[in-house]
């Protein structure tokens, strides 16, 4: 899959109908979007486990960004939503003309942004609990002969020692380079572990969560 495909993908979940501020019913054009690991790191802490959205107003610029953006409304509220959506504006952007090839400038655009519910996010580390550079050992080979970057998130038990086991793939960006494969050999191999978290400072046993894994640079 194409990187304009892959970010038309995206963006029919996050902004599907967003021009619902234009009379007309005019349809923007995206040209950048977040990518899934952008969502996911922005996700609430609070709302992890539930989920949510929000919708900003914001103002299409002539450079197709969006500016002087408020919070319209998020779902539940109170959860930090809203402030997500705000934090990930500039991760949008769009042709400055409508699909019709009106301008666009100076409209106002309702963008909603839907939160997938997701276990608490841990930092991934080495085997040995060090810092993870994202250099491997397993990398996708054919990812590695172009030189292309990317991360995948799995969703996996913690043991108190760090182990990451029975593991499965959230989502990989960019996709088609079997990055949530390679992922899932290194958990299964223990070559990348995260810190469990504490409470009352023991360990909790066995807790359901999301880690991120890099690999090498993220070329967008």
């Amino acid at each position: 899959m194409t990187r304009s495909v892959l970010i038309g993908a995206i963006l029919a979940v996050i902004a599907c109908g967003a021009a619902d501020a234009d009379p007309s019913g005019r349809d923007p054009i995206w040209t950048a979007a977040p990518s899934p690991g952008d969502m996911d790191r922005a996700t609430p802490v609070a709302g992890r486990l539930t989920g949510g959205a929000a919708s900003l107003r914001c103002v299409v610029a002539a450079d197709g960004a969006l500016g002087a953006c408020a919070i319209e409304a998020e779902q539940p509220q109170g959860l930090g939503f809203g402030v997500a959506a705000l934090g990930l504006v500039a991760r949008l952007k769009m042709k400055p003309t409508w699909a019709d090839g009106v301008s666009a400038v100076g409209a106002n655009l309702v963008v909603p942004f839907t939160f997938e519910a997701a276990p608490p996010l841990r930092e991934v580390r080495g085997r040995r609990g060090e810092a993870f550079n994202g250099a491997g050992p397993y990398y996708p080979d054919r990812a590695f002969r172009n030189r292309v970057g990317g991360e995948a998130a799995l969703d996996c038990q913690l043991s108190v020692d760090g182990r990451l086991h029975d593991c499965q793939a959230a989502w990989e960006y960019p996709l088609g380079e079997h990055f949530s494969d390679a992922a899932r050999v290194m958990a299964q191999a223990g070559a990348i572990t995260a810190a469990p978290r504490l409470i009352d400072n023991r360990p909790v046993a066995d807790e359901r969560v999301r880690v991120i894994v890099p690999f090498g640079s993220l070329r967008r």
